[in-house]
């Protein structure tokens, strides 16, 4: 797989090579098993472990480069065109529509990494920006808070003054009015 994308904006762990498969039983007819493995007969082996004539296999196995990634996608083109499914991963369909499906799959693989390479690219932007905003409206909130702080101490000094100045006019006319007492005092005598 050539992909004409830097991949490395994928997690690390959907940069990892495993295999994608299909897996079906006799006894279900028409359902068929889709998933990922890093070792896919390890994971035949579970599936046969509760089997009693260990009659599952592989309908479809492929080894792909980015298999968590190939899981989605081979999940996503099952649902698109079956009606039926249990827990995502069981699908109601024919083996050789299964394998028209796998083949699908495989041969669109690149574009959707391509287009999980877009959307990542997109939701970090995204979080960047949103990151971004946010700082610039705690920004905001905090200039705002200095300022309605500022103006509150403006204010208090502006009534401490006025008190201040009341209080100093109030002393002067205490001053004048002995003043003018004592004048009456020394004119009276």
């Amino acid at each position: 797989m050539s992909l004409w994308m830097d991949t490395r904006i994928l997690r690390p762990t959907y940069q990892e090579s495993g295999h994608i498969y299909c897996i079906v039983n006799k006894s279900y007819e028409d359902w068929v098993k889709v998933g990922m493995s890093k070792n896919p007969e390890a994971r035949l082996k579970q599936y046969n472990n509760y089997a009693p004539e260990n009659n599952f296999y592989f309908l479809e196995l492929e080894k792909v480069d980015y298999y968590k990634l190939a899981e989605q996608h081979l999940i996503q083109t099952f649902t698109k065109y079956t009606s039926e499914s249990l827990k995502e991963e069981w699908f109601q369909t024919t083996q050789d529509k299964a394998k028209i499906y796998f083949s699908e799959t495989v041969d669109t693989l690149e574009q959707y990494i391509h287009t999980s390479c877009i959307k990542e690219v997109n939701r970090i932007r995204a979080k960047k920006e949103y990151r971004k905003n946010k700082r610039r409206e705690y920004a905001l909130q905090r200039d705002k808070a200095r300022k309605k702080k500022r103006d509150e101490a403006r204010r208090k000094k502006r009534k401490q003054n006025k008190i201040e100045k009341k209080r100093r006019i109030q002393q002067h006319m205490a001053l004048i009015k002995l003043l003018t007492n004592l004048e009456l005092l020394n004119a009276n005598r």
